[in-house]
């Protein structure tokens, strides 16, 4: 089973030999007394790595001894990948244990023929990419290789938890099996989607330039696998045009999957809609971060139980998500890369089905630039090694050029897309005149605009901020109508009641005022004639920009004012952090359009502002802690000159999207008392987790202490995740309009309303 996953990236010969070894361990009298509760627990994993790290058949690829390179893998398989050297280490493992002639050894000895030495396919393909590449040759090979470890980790690692699902739970394995009879080829969903998209009308020049886009997309879509980059317009159909895209060229290229990644958990279970209701939702699967709360199969109701049709959907969704085996995965970043550069065994099992695959990066200016070298190598290395394409789908899009660590060359799919400024860049109109600190708004004059709006957006950096313009203008409308609040303090199922609404009263033409943080401003379809937008990174403001006038109805450009509020200083963080950051490099581009006469939003500006900001603070991990050179020149490869001994746990930690610690929050907020009556008798049923997700809030963790502190948090003795006190059947803490309220605000909110 694991050389048949390894088969997309010519691992096969690797892959069966560390599943022929991976339990070599368990061949001794001791795992057999333990079998029979007579034996203490042993290391059954660390004699098949023993095993590995003296056999080396061939040396063949690039002078890499190919027997410690599986070795790793072996001994991780339930702990995880280990560094190499350390305290704590799979050196000190492998000394620490001695060998022993084991029957299950013996039988390795006798049939050692079949343990082969790296697929030629590979071999040839890494010798003609160090060719092509001379100048970056060893790094290319350094870094082509930790991918290819975790590829072969994930299909040791999946065909291990498979074989005992199949064997331990046959009931869930043919849950798994009749999910996987149901999904359609690429070719059927590429046809709906074509059926889909020629049903909208070509009428009126947006419309029209969309479908001008989609044909050019459409064309690309025939080249070869690669990496490109697709820049279109904001509210130009970029989603679907991606994924048609995606579909077609995954057909040419022998593809088996496409992986759309967004950054926003905001707008995962958005896109992840569409795609169900124009695709079919047996083909789709969605995974954000926070899915698993540390329930396992051990929490869930058996099938048996479940006679209802979503839980039996429920239970198949979680076993496809664990492995991502559906042909549209729609995840977030963090999901995507973290399981990438991962050293634990859980999240990696995903990994071998990444290959062989299109992956579309949504939003692609928001991949973090203290990752953004190892990042892209390794995009760059799935490319090389596993039929990998990557398209870096945006709006505003960055610029790359001189960052590729492999010098990959992007194929852009729209050439000139300034040709369609006649059409999308004409919609709005900009005014900066509140930028400036003698002309910035103090909060009440901001309340004034706002209030004389009868429909607008206005999108602050902050929630502190948010919450200020939100209470100012319930002051002046003590009955709130059509005035609205975000933030991502609110549980997803009540974001979306909200966007609903919102978007009823925009196109009826009804009073609506909507107070958000950034949330909103990147993918969420809505449409206001009027947006305002405090200061911020040119690529923020150009998406806050997006939803207006994003239909083209109005009869003159809308409206985005950029400004500047003096109480807003308040609010931001004393440290220097990335929104400071962004803010003064925004500022920055402004003033520096308006002294040489550019556009402040065009193409220069924004080349400008990616230039700017990629050369101020380290591409390459943060507080001096390198993860792109600590795989290409980590000290270990060149003591043991051996490319399997990388310290994957460091280099799993020190690849974290957000250092800052936080901590999910079930709030049991409208039809999520009823998942609180559940969790409260401990019924945890397949479809648990997704319903879960939508009455959750992550807060940091310090901020978690205040409500424990508060006596705002309780815990269920059958519940993994910690639950908003209610009183008298309320959630004190969390409010209709604001979302979750920090502790002692409960109390001033009562004196508000």
């Amino acid at each position: 089973m694991a050389a048949h996953f390894a088969e997309p990236f010519c691992g096969s010969e690797w892959a069966y030999a560390a599943g022929l070894l991976h339990d070599l361990g368990k061949g001794c009298d001791e795992f057999q007394r333990r079998l029979h509760g007579k034996h203490p627990a042993i290391d059954h994993s660390i004699a098949g790595a023993s095993f590995a790290e003296t056999y080396d058949p061939y040396s063949s690829l690039a002078g890499m001894k190919e027997g410690p390179f599986i070795s790793s893998l072996i001994a991780g398989h339930h702990i995880g990948l280990q560094d190499y050297a350390g305290e704590h280490s799979l050196q000190v493992r492998l000394e620490q244990y001695e060998r022993g002639d084991t029957p299950a050894a013996a039988t390795i000895q006798e049939i050692g023929c079949h343990l082969h030495g790296a697929d030629d396919t590979l071999q040839n393909k890494l010798a003609h990419l160090c060719l092509q590449h001379k100048e970056v040759q060893s790094e290319l090979l350094s870094f082509s290789a930790f991918t290819l470890a975790h590829l072969l980790f994930s299909s040791l690692v999946d065909a291990d938890w498979l074989d005992t699902e199949r064997f331990m739970s046959p009931n869930e394995y043919e849950e798994r099996q009749a999910a996987q009879s149901m999904q359609e080829e690429l070719q059927v969903l590429s046809n709906r989607l074509d059926a889909h998209l020629s049903a909208f009308a070509q009428n009126g020049p947006i419309n029209a330039a969309r479908g001008q886009l989609l044909e050019e997309v459409r064309r690309a879509s025939s080249l070869p696998a690669g990496i490109f980059e697709l820049n279109m317009p904001t509210g130009s159909g970029k989603t679907l045009a991606s994924m048609s895209f995606a579909l077609r060229h995954a057909m040419v290229n022998g593809q088996r999957r496409i992986i759309y990644a967004i950054p926003f958990m905001s707008i995962v279970e958005q896109n992840a809609q569409v795609f169900k209701d124009v695709l079919g939702k047996n083909n789709v699967i969605e995974h954000v971060s926070s899915y698993d709360f540390g329930l396992d199969s051990t929490c869930l109701s058996d099938l048996s139980e479940q006679n209802d049709a979503s839980r039996r959907r429920g239970l198949q969704e979680r076993m496809l998500t664990e492995n991502w085996d559906a042909p549209i995965v729609v995840t977030t970043n963090v999901q995507l890369f973290e399981s990438l550069f991962s050293n634990k065994f859980s999240k990696s099992r995903k990994v071998h089905n990444i290959a062989n695959s299109v992956i579309v990066l949504d939003e692609a200016q928001a991949l973090p630039d203290g990752l953004l070298l190892p990042t892209l190598a390794m995009l760059e290395s799935l490319t090389l090694i596993a039929n990998v394409t990557v398209v870096l789908c945006t709006a505003t899009q960055p610029s790359l050029d001189e960052l590729w660590p492999l010098h990959t060359k992007p194929t852009r799919i729209v050439e000139d897309v300034g040709r369609f400024d006649s059409v999308f860049g004409n919609r709005v109109h900009y005014d900066c005149s509140h930028v400036s600190e003698n002309e910035a708004y103090d909060l009440d004059e901001l309340l004034e605009e706002l209030s004389a709006c009868p429909q607008v957006l206005c999108v602050v950096s902050s929630r502190r901020a948010a919450r200020a313009v939100y209470d100012g203008l319930l002051k002046r409308n003590v009955e709130g109508e059509g005035l609205f609040h975000l933030s991502a303090y609110m549980v997803p199922e009540h974001r979306t009641m909200v966007l609903d609404e919102i978007r009823g009263r925009l196109k009826t033409g009804l009073a609506c005022k909507v107070i958000s943080t950034q949330l909103v401003e990147a993918g969420v379809d809505v449409d206001f004639p009027v947006v305002f937008r405090e200061i911020a990174g040119i690529d923020s403001m150009l998406q806050a920009a997006g939803r207006c006038n994003r239909e083209g109805r109005l009869d003159k450009p809308g409206r985005v004012v950029i400004f500047e509020c003096t109480e807003f200083a308040e609010y931001r963080s004393s440290k220097p952090n990335w929104l400071g950051k962004m803010r003064a490099l925004g500022l920055e581009i402004l003033n520096q359009s308006a002294d040489d006469g550019t556009e402040p939003f065009g193409t220069i500006s924004v080349d400008r502002f990616f230039k700017r900001r990629h050369q101020t603070g380290s591409l390459d991990g943060t507080s001096g802690k390198p993860v792109f050179g600590l795989i290409t020149k980590h000290e270990s490869l060149r003591e043991h000159a051996i490319l399997g001994h990388y310290p994957y746990e460091t280099i799993a930690q020190r690849y974290r999207f957000f250092t800052e610690e936080t901590v999910s929050v079930f709030v049991p907020w409208g039809r999520g008392k009823e998942l609180l009556d559940l969790m409260e008798e401990g019924m945890f049923s397949d479809d648990f987790r997704s319903r879960l997700q939508r009455y959750t809030v992550s807060v940091p963790r310090y901020a978690f202490a205040e409500y424990e502190k508060a006596k705002a948090i309780r815990y269920l003795e059958h519940s993994p995740i910690p639950v908003l006190e209610t009183r008298d059947g309320m959630t004190c803490h969390y409010d209709d309009m604001r979302g979750l309220l920090s502790p002692g605000e409960e109390e001033l909110d009562v004196l508000v309303i």
